[in-house]
């Protein structure tokens, strides 16, 4: 009861001192779409398979009403309904049939209202991207057509879900956010099982070339007979110089299906640009615990061919070793 008098007492802060929001109107609109597609090749223990392929379409709208107010929608597409699991009470899986959908749906992946009520200080609230990874780690990866990042990729967490968010950056070295979501990602509104996901990110960078990352999130069931809390601890620290990149993350979710599952591993890669438009890369995976019955490796190996700031192309190899599959990958990438 507290925890809702608390968010109830800050929602009448903020309506206390609307009146003094600067309402100089700028009125700026600005539509963005990414075109992730390319071919792939792909040889496992279990078949051989190839084909082209488009992970990503999106398409978005981002609209600055004045120095204080910002409105952003993103559209996807993607497979909505995927990787349904069901537990009973002791956490062994059980078997289930459900309608799959179509692969390439059209979702709200965003939509955030951003208002900043004090100098430095802003409050955002609608669907909103999570701070667990892609806010963050996905553009310091910056090859997100390539592969997603190493959480997103393995569901250590959801991409973006429906909540509200305080961010304070007192400096251009420090910036601190806490976050209240309902914890069922971007498909579905919140269930009657669950309360809410709280999460708190702090990204510190002591100097121009280095960047620290440390989040936590608490996901706690109303069913506490049987259901256990979840609990998300990540870290991540990257080194950035003109032409050298070098990040690693760990990340551990206690109690990953509300019971007695913990998933944790890490993942670390390097990109050296030879010349503005030619790249080499490589990163590396490791899951020690995770809905994979032993440890797996994944590994992405390529090089990146820039022919305009917006326009990049790579041709890859990976190896997973769950499946044992090597897999050549085409890959294209165009922001508009």
């Amino acid at each position: 009861m507290k925890k809702y008098l608390v968010l109830l007492f800050i929602c009448s802060h903020f309506i206390a001192i609307a009146q003094k929001t600067d309402s100089t109107e700028i009125n700026k609109g600005k539509f963005f779409s990414n075109l992730y597609t390319g071919f792939y090749y792909k040889s496992s223990i279990n078949d051989t398979i190839s084909g082209f392929n488009m992970p990503t379409a999106l398409f978005g709208y981002r609209r600055t009403i004045n120095k204080k107010v910002t409105g952003t929608i993103i559209f996807d597409v993607t497979r909505t309904t995927n990787n349904v699991q069901v537990f009973d009470s002791t956490g062994s899986n059980l078997d289930v049939s459900y309608f799959e959908g179509s692969k390439y749906t059209a979702f709200l992946k965003m939509a955030e209202i951003k208002w900043e009520f004090i100098p430095k200080l802003s409050f955002s609230i609608g669907q909103l991207l999570n701070t667990q990874y892609l806010t963050f780690q996905d553009k310091f990866w910056a090859h997100r057509y390539v592969e997603v990042t190493f959480q997103e990729l393995f569901r250590f967490g959801m991409p973006a879900d429906f909540g509200a968010r305080l961010n304070y950056e007192p400096s251009d070295k420090l910036k601190l956010s806490i976050d209240a979501h309902n914890g069922e990602g971007p498909f579905k509104y919140q269930d009657k099982n669950s309360d809410f996901i709280f999460s708190g990110n702090i990204e510190y960078q002591p100097i121009k070339e280095l960047i620290v990352k440390f989040y936590y999130a608490n996901h706690q069931p109303k069913q506490t007979d049987s259901l256990k809390m979840k609990q998300i601890f990540s870290s991540f620290l990257g080194f950035k110089s003109s032409k050298l990149t070098i990040a690693y993350e760990f990340d551990y979710v206690m109690s990953a299906d509300f019971f007695n599952k913990d998933w944790y591993g890490f993942s670390a890669f390097a990109f050296y640009d030879f010349t503005e438009k030619l790249q080499a890369f490589y990163r590396f995976d490791y899951l020690i615990e995770s809905k994979y019955e032993t440890p797996t490796s994944y590994h992405i190996a390529g090089v990146q061919y820039k022919p305009t700031n917006t326009f990049f192309i790579s041709a890859n190899y990976r190896y997973f070793s769950f499946d044992k599959s090597n897999m050549v990958f085409i890959n294209f990438g165009l922001k508009i």
